[in-house]
């Protein structure tokens, strides 16, 4: 697992390096690198995150459940406010 995680970060450093020395203007140089290291960051804190059970699919299903938890309830409570509308 250890091996596997350096072999990750090496391999994104090396596409790193090699899109840096690819790109035709300098422009783009600063968000090319911004970006690189927002992944770099993720590769180097999933291991922390894997301890700890934290999988990024995990909580994206997790909010995603959530919102569909609220949009129920507002359907409810709509249902609710026509029923007590209609009853009048």
């Amino acid at each position: 697992m250890l091996t596997q995680w350096i072999q990750k970060i090496i391999s994104m450093l090396l596409v790193m390096s090699a899109v840096l020395q690819v790109i035709p203007g300098k422009d783009y140089e600063k968000y090319i690198r911004f970006f690189c290291g927002l992944v770099l960051i993720l590769l180097a804190l999933s291991p922390v995150a894997a301890l700890k059970g934290l999988k990024a699919e995990q909580f994206y299903q997790k909010e995603v459940y959530q919102q569909y938890e609220k949009e129920i309830e507002r359907m409810s409570d709509s249902i609710k406010r026509e029923e007590i509308g209609i009853g009048q």
